[in-house]
This record gives C-alpha cells, sequence and structure tokens, in this order.
C-alpha cells in the first residue's frame, strides 16, 4: 500500500466518522467469515456524512480480509480524493461512487466474489434476482 498523507490532515475526523468505518469493517468481515469473498476479492462501502459533502468509507485495495483493520478502510471524496486514511482506496471505488450519485436512497454498497456465484457466471448460468 502507498500512503498519501491525508491521514494527517484530519486528525479529528477519524473519531468523527469512527462509526461509518467500524460498520464497512464489520460487513467486510462478515463477507469473508460467510464464504462471499476469498483473500482481497470484493469491497465494502457506505456513505459518510459530512455536511453537503458526499463523502465514501471504502475497503483499502489489495488488503486480504483476515488482517483487515479499521486503518484499512478509508475516507474518500467519490472522484477518489483522500479526506483520512493512508491506504489506497479499493479499485471498484468509482463503481461505488456511482452507485451513490444515482441512488440517494442507497446507504452502502458491497461487492462480493462468492464461490457459487463465480462458478455458475463462468458456467453462463444467470442467477435470477430476488427482492426482498
Amino acid at each position: 500500500m502507498s500512503g498519501n498523507g491525508a491521514g494527517a490532515e484530519r486528525t479529528g475526523a477519524a473519531n468523527e466518522w469512527r462509526g461509518e468505518r467500524e460498520a464497512v469493517l464489520r460487513a467486510a468481515q462478515a463477507m469473508h467469515r460467510d464464504g462471499l469473498v476469498v483473500e482481497t476479492s470484493g469491497n465494502v462501502s457506505a456513505r459518510v456524512s459530512d455536511g453537503a459533502r458526499g463523502l465514501i468509507a471504502i475497503t483499502a485495495s489489495g488488503v486480504p480480509y483476515p488482517t483487515m483493520t479499521l486503518d484499512d478502510v478509508v475516507v474518500v471524496e467519490h472522484d477518489g480524493e483522500p479526506v483520512l486514511g493512508d491506504a489506497l482506496p479499493s479499485t471498484e471505488l468509482l463503481c461505488h461512487a456511482a452507485v451513490y450519485r444515482a441512488r440517494p436512497d442507497v446507504d452502502a454498497v458491497m461487492h462480493t466474489h462468492s464461490t457459487y456465484a463465480s462458478a455458475l457466471a463462468v458456467a453462463g448460468i444467470p442467477i435470477p434476482p430476488l427482492i426482498d
């Protein structure tokens, strides 16, 4: 991971956004525990409240889920500009940001690579959507 120095800019923000970052970390750990991802595949993000400014808390790129810590959940602008944390955000950040822009009612995004869904995709078998 390469540092970007954003952590030094907003030291008070670490506590301000701790709840959102912890929720992202818990979701990422649950994804791994439940077999929805392996090693570093997939990612999780959540909206972060900061007035009118739209921020995203997102898992870092290339960090294995079994060793992920709160420091591996970074806060960034929708364009990827770092706000808090020294890790690089997930390479899927722009996809997460597009969901948040298109759907103001969405507060979190989870991108998985479950073994069974991946196997069906490789076999060309569609998975019907389930709406609860």
